[in-house]
């Protein structure tokens, strides 16, 4: 690369190449392209949404053992789930019916949360980790992986986070099933009979 009176004259190698670039499928254009057509869909912004409140209840749940605690705070938190996936998909209406799921819910996970406390389930637990450990070699690095892995699931403050983010992650799994269910019919109606999508 020369500079003449402040002038940037490339050479033909460095142009060359440049071309040669630009011509080729660049993979972060390809990349960008495909993530942002997936961002708009409501089905990727709900599921980012989903992860964020099973985070926070898995969170509840490492750090609180009353099991009252985690399953009232499903009163607010599952309205608030069905309020923000419907928001997504613009389906007022079904915001409604999802909602009765709280008091199906509630009872549920704190019931969940209290088999944890049980010895016996704590003593089904340890005995799953190590029948899982006798088929691996001590001396295998995956081994002490595994190992170091599995021994954290004998917290039993770790139980209840990874119980409760399994339960949110399934429940708003099913609310964007529904959701796009209910999307999917609409538009085969709107589809199938044009005008009623203006009334």
């Amino acid at each position: 690369m020369k500079i003449n009176n402040n002038t940037f004259y490339y050479t033909n190698k460095y142009i060359n190449k440049k071309n040669k670039l630009s011509k080729n499928p660049s993979f972060k254009g390809f990349s960008y392209d495909y993530v942002k057509k997936l961002s708009l869909k409501p089905a990727f912004k709900s599921f980012f949404n989903v992860q964020k409140f099973a985070s926070f209840l898995a969170t509840l749940g490492y750090n609180f053992e009353n099991t009252n605690i985690i399953a009232d705070s499903l009163f607010g938190l599952i309205p608030k789930i069905n309020n923000s996936l419907c928001k997504e998909y613009d389906d007022k209406d079904a915001k409604e019916n999802l909602n009765y799921n709280t008091s199906i819910m509630v009872p549920i996970v704190k019931e969940l949360n209290n088999l944890i406390k049980t010895d016996d389930t704590q003593n089904n637990i340890k005995n799953f980790i190590e029948n899982i450990l006798k088929n691996f070699k001590p001396d295998n690095l995956f081994f002490n992986i595994i190992n170091f892995v599995l021994t954290k699931l004998l917290n039993s403050n770790i139980q209840r986070a990874l119980l409760n983010f399994s339960i949110i992650e399934l429940y708003g799994s099913f609310v964007i099933f529904y959701l796009e269910y209910r999307k999917y019919n609409k538009e085969k109606e709107i589809k199938n009979n044009p005008t009623s999508g203006n009334n």
